[in-house]
């Protein structure tokens, strides 16, 4: 739902996941909740967005899986563009290039999109280190 736009439908769909989940700290309970704030995001709601990530920050190294701080970093580095923070962006996309060679994901590469306020979209390829 949330590719299609259907925010209602999306936000019903992580709220209904993070019911079924005994422990909200666990990685399925990060993955509800960035979807969460990612259509926080969409709908303008930055500052909401902002806290989940933090929160879902804080999760992560709660549990031990850097997975959930690299993608929080990334949708962080989104806000931060969005309210035209380039450098706090790169900052933050830097630090989940870090935690992808960290964890050296099975991924060559990190692709980082990050929206401009013209409508245009840049991307950002960090090569990380081969296994």
């Amino acid at each position: 739902y949330q590719e299609l736009g259907d925010w209602t439908k999306a936000t019903e769909h992580f709220k209904r996941s993070l019911s079924l989940i005994n422990n909200p700290v666990s990685y399925e309970g990060t993955v509800a909740i960035h979807g969460l704030a990612q259509i926080e995001r969409m709908k303008g709601n930055l500052n909401v967005a902002r806290k989940m990530l933090l929160d879902n920050i804080d999760i992560s190294r709660q549990i031990n899986d850097l997975r959930i701080e690299r993608y929080a970093l990334q949708e962080l580095a989104i806000i931060d563009d969005i309210e035209g923070k380039v450098d706090d962006a790169i900052e933050k996309l830097n630090s989940a290039l870090s935690i992808e060679n960290k964890i050296k994901n099975s991924n060559n590469f990190l692709p980082l999109i990050l929206p401009k306020k013209s409508n245009h979209f840049f991307i950002i390829l960090l090569l990380t280190e081969s296994s």
